[in-house]
């Protein structure tokens, strides 16, 4: 069914924006009451595109969506969103997790009606809900360290934070702006993948004369080429003997006439092994 509501709206002109990252358009326009700032501005939208608390890109600027209205003729959404001015370092869990944060210093704010003054050692912090943050969590902002002590999330999809002056700590990084660094939990390194589907070629020559001296080379490698992996050299039987190993090369001393085996094995597999024959002749 034509819908001429509907039909009008595609056929503005509109933004290029970003919706939490992902390409999208809308109608972007300035907002004439000043009370609500003069980093805010409207959204239009189609319906359920866009939610309270989604991050929204546009001409290089973050902003929050701090209100969402009901849909106009069921067909379009206009939105209240407020720039980013902050972006603050909460430690979560021993993680340091960075969250785009809109922080008011001074007077009422228009969707909370909470009156907070930094003079007083107050700000308020509205940000998108983020699992994890609590009263008691610090933060780093405004050449200061703040507590949380009020965390509000009755409008969907948004959290009210208070936070009250603290005191500095040891272990605060004023600089990065991050708090509680003796805190985080430092993860482990990843352990490199199993050994598997690797090769070893073991190259040099097949014949070493008596009491002379080469050098053979054993390369691994695994579906995506050379890799640098450690190996071993080892030998049949004492007809020449090892004079100087590296983890890829080693030099070996002819000193018995006749057969032997040089075998290279990996460090982190033994079943990965290469064998190359070699034949000590006489100099003479």
């Amino acid at each position: 069914m034509f819908n001429p509501i509907l039909d009008m709206f595609l056929n503005m002109p509109k933004q290029a924006i970003k919706i939490n990252g992902v390409d999208s358009d809308g109608i972007i326009n300035e907002i004439k009451d000043r009370e609500v700032g003069k980093d805010a501005k409207y959204l239009f939208a189609l319906k359920d595109v866009v939610s309270q608390g989604d991050i929204i890109e546009y001409q290089g600027v973050k902003y929050i969506v701090i209100l969402k209205e009901q849909p106009i003729q069921n067909v379009y959404d206009r939105c209240i969103i407020q720039a980013v001015n902050y972006k603050l370092n909460f430690i979560i869990d021993g993680i340091v997790q960075s969250v785009d944060a809109i922080i008011k210093v001074d007077g009422v704010s228009f969707d909370w009606d909470a009156f907070i003054s930094i003079v007083d050692g107050r700000i308020r912090v509205i940000i998108p809900h983020t699992m994890g943050i609590m009263e008691g969590n610090r933060v780093i902002a405004l050449r200061n360290t703040w507590l949380c002590t009020m965390v509000d999330t009755s409008n969907d999809g948004l959290m009210a934070l208070t936070f009250a002056k603290d005191t500095i700590r040891a272990a605060d990084d004023m600089v990065n702006e991050i708090p509680d660094t003796d805190t985080i939990i430092t993860p482990e390194p990843e352990p490199d993948p199993p050994a598997e589907g690797y090769t070893i070629v073991l190259v040099g020559d097949a014949t070493i004369n008596q009491y002379a001296t080469k050098v053979y080379t054993a390369t691994v490698s695994d579906s995506t080429g050379v890799v640098s992996k450690a190996c071993t050299f080892t030998l049949s039987n004492t007809n020449a003997e090892i004079v100087e190993v590296t983890d890829s090369t080693v030099k070996l001393k002819g000193l018995i006439k006749g057969d032997l085996i040089l075998t290279a094995t990996m460090v982190e597999d033994a079943m990965v092994s290469a064998n190359l024959p070699i034949k000590v002749v006489s100099m003479f």
